[in-house]
Parts: C-alpha cells; sequence; structure tokens
C-alpha cells in the first residue's frame, strides 16, 4: 500500500497492490463543476509488474460517491455503479459484507471484469480517503458530521434489503 501526496499534475492517491492486480484510488475534481471526487483506476499484472497502460479508469460521479463511502465504512453492504465511460460501457461494484472474500471492487469493462479483494486494513484507508474527497464539497462539516449525515440520509433513505 502507498500513500502518495498531489503534485502540480495529479491530486494524491492511495495505490494498493496484488501480485496479479493494482488498484489505484486518486482526488480529481470534476471537469463540469469542479467537484471533489475520486477516480478509479485498476490494471491487471503478472508477478508484481502492472499493464498501466491497459488499465480501466472511471470517475465516482458525486450522486456515487456518499453509496461508496457508506459502504466502505460498513453501513451499507455494497454498491453497483454502470454507464460510465463515453461509451456508458464501464462500470464497478464495491462490497464490504464482512467476510475477507467479501471486500471486493470489482470494475467491469468491455475488456472484461477485474477483482480487487481488499483487507479490513485496506478497506480503512479506502474510506478514509474517499471520505476526505466527499468533505472537500462542503465547508461547514467535519469528518463526524459528515458520517452523521451519511447515516441519517444515505443510509436510512435505502431499502433495508440491498
Amino acid at each position: 500500500m502507498r500513500l502518495q501526496n498531489s503534485d502540480e499534475t495529479y491530486g494524491k492517491s492511495l495505490k494498493l497492490y496484488r501480485p496479479q492486480i493494482a488498484l489505484q484510488i486518486q482526488a480529481v475534481r470534476t471537469e463540469k463543476s469542479n467537484a471533489s471526487t475520486v477516480n478509479i483506476e485498476i490494471a491487471p499484472g503478472t508477478n508484481h509488474r502492472y499493464d498501466w497502460t491497459n488499465k480501466t479508469t472511471l470517475q465516482v460521479s458525486l450522486a456515487e460517491l456518499p453509496l461508496v463511502c457508506c459502504t466502505l465504512l460498513g453501513m451499507i453492504p455494497r454498491t453497483i455503479h454502470k454507464y460510465h465511460g463515453e461509451n456508458k460501457n464501464k462500470g464497478y461494484e464495491l462490497a464490504n459484507v464482512g467476510a475477507d472474500d467479501d471486500r471486493t471492487l470489482s470494475v467491469f469493462s468491455p475488456a472484461g471484469r477485474l477483482f480487487f479483494n481488499f483487507t479490513p486494513v485496506e478497506g480503512f484507508y479506502m474510506a478514509e480517503f474517499c471520505l476526505d474527497a466527499l468533505l472537500l464539497n462542503f465547508e461547514r462539516l467535519t469528518k463526524t458530521d459528515l458520517m452523521n449525515l451519511l447515516k441519517q440520509t444515505v443510509v436510512k433513505g435505502l431499502p433495508s434489503k440491498l
């Protein structure tokens, strides 16, 4: 795992690695509204050598970011988002059910589906990273306020069976 500060070109990022796959979550600003969100980049690999030229990249929308945060925090078990990319043919599913094999981020595109299983500690860093991105969109909220707001609005507003 590697946390990287922003530079003049790219926002801060969180990189996670497995022998066959790498995941990067990067802080970005949306093109249209200049709002804070994250990009998800996932690259296949072999023996810790990753093919970043054939990575799949998607931007988490502002409507999706609260659901991603709630899933990473364990407030909801999963969230699925489709119709990303120019051709609306990419998407992702994030699951955090609790068992080790049920903490997964999968990204799908015409090239196939890539899976990244994450540990509880990696989930902690992913949640903190995504919460920070969401928090930047609000001037007067603390992180505690944001988490309470997520619980009282997003979680309460979802059907009990997801």
